[in-house]
Parts: C-alpha cells; sequence; structure tokens
C-alpha cells in the first residue's frame, strides 16, 4: 500500500507543469480540449498546456488512489510549488518558440525571394514547362496521400465538455 501511494506522490510531483491549473479552472462547457490543443498558435498562448492529456480529472485521478485528505493537500501544495518553480522556464520557452516562429518566417521570405530570382532568368517556354511539372507533383502528392492519410487518428475523447467526441 505503501508503495502504491508512494508511486501516486511521484506521479503528481513529475507530473505538477502538465496538471497544476486543474483546480483553478474549472472545465467549460464549449469547444473540445482536443481540438484547442491541436492548434496553437504562433503566439503560443499556453505553452505549458501543450502536452497535457486532453480530458485528465483530478478528482478522478485521487480518488482511484483513494488519497485522504490530507495527501490531497499535500500533493496540491507539492504542485504549486513546483509550477511557480516552473514558470521562468515557461516564459523562456515561450519566448524561443516565438523566435523560432520568426526563423521559420525567414525562411519562407527567403525561399520566395529565391523562386523569384530564379523564375527571373527563365524564358516564357522554361515558365511554361516549370509550371506543367508543378502541376504534375501536385497531381502525384494528390494521388499518394488520399484526403486525411496524412492526418493523426481519432482521439476518443472522455471529457466533461459536453463535445462527445469520439
Amino acid at each position: 500500500m505503501k508503495k502504491l501511494l508512494l508511486a501516486g506522490v511521484v506521479a503528481i510531483s513529475c507530473s505538477v507543469p502538465v496538471f497544476a491549473d486543474e483546480a483553478v479552472q474549472p472545465v467549460q462547457p464549449g469547444p473540445c480540449p482536443i481540438e484547442r490543443c491541436q492548434k496553437p498558435g504562433p503566439e503560443f498562448a499556453h505553452p505549458e498546456r501543450m502536452h497535457r492529456p486532453p480530458c485528465f480529472d483530478m478528482k478522478k485521478f485521487e480518488d482511484e488512489l483513494n488519497l485522504t485528505d490530507k495527501q490531497k493537500e499535500q500533493a496540491k501544495a507539492i504542485r504549486e510549488k513546483q509550477m511557480e518553480a516552473a514558470k521562468p522556464i515557461f516564459e523562456q520557452l515561450k519566448q524561443k518558440e516565438k523566435e523560432a516562429w520568426e526563423l521559420r518566417q525567414q525562411l519562407r521570405e527567403l525561399r520566395v525571394q529565391n523562386k523569384k530570382e530564379f523564375e527571373s532568368i527563365l524564358t516564357d517556354k522554361q515558365l511554361k514547362k516549370l509550371e506543367t511539372l508543378k502541376q504534375e507533383r501536385k497531381a502525384e502528392f494528390a494521388k499518394r496521400h488520399k484526403a486525411g492519410m496524412h492526418k493523426r487518428p481519432p482521439v476518443k475523447c472522455e471529457c466533461n465538455c459536453g463535445c462527445n467526441k469520439k
């Protein structure tokens, strides 16, 4: 029994950044959290939420471990302490993700510029041939990648947001 409790405390303390704000923010009815997690924008508003399992229920987890009220309070204190220590790291991560996004934008602009320069040295006949080659490659790609084949398999959502996603 002690090993089980110790394993639960270790699991909670290791996953603090993932579950830290569960008690603070109740689940609101609305769009499924899976959809929010799959669409991180360039600003990365909540990097601490990016790897959270979409339907984690802290109360259910505590009940399954059969934690006492004292253990629940101790676990909450451990999570809060770790979250405070993790805040500066999250800020660094957010900044680095923003920098990486900006660098990717610069690469895209460089590619567009390179493409324009390359096309400027081609003759009209070569430009037409290039366009034909592009269309052929697009058709080959579409043939190899049937609609939806590149997407992730559906995830069964057991959240209590009312979305009933499967």
